[in-house]
């Protein structure tokens, strides 16, 4: 992520306020200041910790699905002698 930046809820960029590095008279002032974007930081690991699990899953979800998808696409692609329609059931029942 850029530094001084954090991605919102909205998926936007928020500019932070500047952290003072050098030249500060007040080391209270500049832990607070660290302290602060560490939290913002964890915040948005957080975040972006819960979309890979969901992608992951989803990915998973998608795997299967196309597994599905490619059996019954081998079974359909069967020559017809292979098949027999008499042990078949009607769609009717």
């Amino acid at each position: 992520m850029t530094p001084g930046f954090r991605f919102a809820k909205t998926e936007h960029f928020v500019k932070e306020p500047d952290i003072p590095m050098s030249n500060s008279s007040n080391n209270e002032d500049r832990l607070q200041t660290l302290e602060l974007s560490l939290m913002h930081l964890q915040k948005d690991y957080d975040q972006l910790n819960e979309v890979v699990i969901d992608l992951a899953n989803r990915h998973e979800q998608l795997q299967r699905s196309f597994a599905k998808l490619t059996d019954q696409f081998n079974e359909s692609q069967q020559p017809e002698s292979t098949r027999d329609p008499e042990s078949e059931k009607p769609p009717h029942y």
